[in-house]
This record gives structure tokens, sequence and C-alpha cells, in this order.
């Protein structure tokens, strides 16, 4: 009788496993992350990510989800492979949990094949690109791009800067590192004269410098300047503004110790993507970009309706 009820128990368990659905389990993975105090916008990036998954399979028992309907999923999505990559190492986050769970016996994305990506080549902005997208910029947006191009701060970086963290007198902003990074610490990024002169007419005692409601309302906003600036849909190189500040700095100050110390990233990556991508001729064009003579009071508005 005791064998009875021990295997009545766990035939109980082993049901109950197998009827919870994706969705469940979803639900169960963002509270474990937001109490390991992701930031807000990691965990938007799992909902948004997970939660397009969901659309399709939310209600099915996630025991029965396979490795096949996985890859199918994954390889069907119209984005870049990159961006598949990106799926793929977010679905495996949550089927892992489910096992630790013990809702699932074994992580069916472990074997689900990873994209390839091919390396592309690095295209950075021309100097003449450089100031027609200065000049088609809003003034709410300016502060941002500036900081982007001259200083080669990371868009999600820029997203979180303060007008706080500029030291005027210095010359430079304090780039904190990015929520949860407790071994990380902030680094202090050099303003180069020209973007000092960009900025300084905008600039707040305190408040955030890139003021928008969202990051993804900050990133439409730069996709629609890109647009107004001649860049149709698809044309916008990746990452354009931060390649092409290291490429330049590398080029003009012929260091690759401070070209890292002001961009944040190492060596070897430096030395592997962004050397020799411009001359250093053109490079140092780069710093010469100031506003107009009469106009650097003047807000970005006018300046364009002046050109």
């Amino acid at each position: 009788t005791e064998a009875t009820e021990v295997q009545v128990v766990r035939l109980r368990e082993e049901s109950q496993r197998n009827t919870t659905t994706f969705s469940e389990v979803l639900q169960d993975f963002l509270e474990e992350k937001e109490q390991e105090g992701i930031s807000e916008r990691h965990h938007q990036d799992l909902r948004h990510r997970l939660g397009r998954f969901a659309a399709d399979y939310g209600n099915h028992p996630i025991s029965t989800i396979t490795r096949n309907t996985i890859s199918t999923w994954i390889l069907g999505l119209k984005v870049a492979r990159q961006t598949k990559i990106n799926f793929r190492r977010i679905l495996s986050n949550l089927f892992g949990y489910a096992v630790r769970a013990e809702v699932i016996d074994s992580n069916p994305v472990t074997n689900v094949a990873c994209p390839k990506v091919r390396r592309e080549k690095i295209v950075i902005l021309g100097i003449e690109e450089c100031e027609r997208l200065l000049f088609h910029t809003p003034e709410d947006l300016l502060p941002s791009v500036v900081l982007m191009l001259f200083c080669g701060v990371r868009n999600n970086e820029t997203f979180r800067l303060n007008w706080k963290h500029v030291d005027w007198e210095d010359g430079t902003i304090e780039v904190e590192p990015k929520d949860g990074k407790q071994d990380q610490h902030a680094r202090y990024v050099k303003i180069p004269k020209n973007a000092l002169e960009w900025i300084r007419p905008l600039a707040k005692r305190s408040g955030p410098i890139a003021d928008f409601y969202s990051f993804n309302v900050f990133t439409r906003r730069l996709t629609i300047l890109r647009r107004a600036a001649g860049w149709e849909p698809g044309t916008w190189p990746d990452n354009a503004l931060r390649k092409t500040f290291i490429s330049c700095h590398y080029e003009s100050h012929g260091s690759i110790d401070e070209t890292v110390k002001q961009a944040g990233n190492s060596v070897r990556v430096a030395l592997k993507h962004y050397r020799k991508l411009i001359k250093k001729r053109e490079a140092d064009k780069l710093w010469e970009l100031f506003p107009p003579e009469g106009e650097r009071n003047s807000s970005v508005v006018r300046m364009v309706e002046a050109a």
C-alpha cells in the first residue's frame, strides 16, 4: 500500500510537470530574474524576445517543445543572424531554468545548431557624412549624437548619462558601468574641444542627457534622424558612430592604449577591427568639425534652416 501511494504521488507530480506550459515557466523565470536585480533594460529584452516565442508556443506544455521545434522557429525568424543567436541564447537560459526547477529533464536548446555569422567588412562614416548627420540632428538628440561620435560612448551608455557626469573644468564625462556589473568601474572619457562647443549651449545642471521615455524611444529617434539625413533603411552602417570614433581616434593619436581607454574595449578588439580604416589626414578632420562661427550659441534647428 505504501509503495502504491508513493507511486501515485510520483505520477501526479509527473503529470503536473508535463502540463506546465511555456508561459507559466516564462512568468516564473522573469520573476526570478527580477529578484536577482537585473536592469530594467535587460528585463525588457527578456520579455520581448521570450514573448515572441510565447506568442507561438506559450500554451504548449514546455515538456513537449522539442529541439526541432525551437530550431525551426529560430531559423524562420526574419532577422539578422546575430539576432537569431541572441534568441537562441535567451531561450537556452529559460529552458535551463526549467531544468533546474525540475519541470523538464533536459535542455532541448543545447542541441539546436547555432547560426553562423559571417564577418563583414567594417564600414565607418566619412567626414562629410558626419557633418551631414550633425546638421540634421535636432536639439534634443544633439548631445547624444555628439558624445557617440566624438567620444565613442555606446548607445546604451549614452542613454544612462546624466549632465551631472560632465566635468566642464576637466573636459571629461563619467561613464558608469552597466547595471548589475559590480566588477566593473566607471571610466572617464575625454571630451574633445569641438564636442564641448557642440553641447555646451544645450547643457543643464542635471538630468538625463538623452531625455527620452525609454531606450526604445531613443533608438527610434536615432533611426528617424538617419533617414532625415539621407540614409535609406538598411544603409546605415552598424554601430557607425562608435566605429567611426575608434578608427579616427586611433589614426589621429597613434596610441592604441589611449584609444581603448576612451572607448572602453580591449586592445585585441581594437587592433582586429578598427585599424587602417581611414587615413590619418582624414581622421584628423573629425576633430575639426565645430559648429559654424556665429551659430555656436544657436540651436541646431536654426543651423539646418540656415543651411
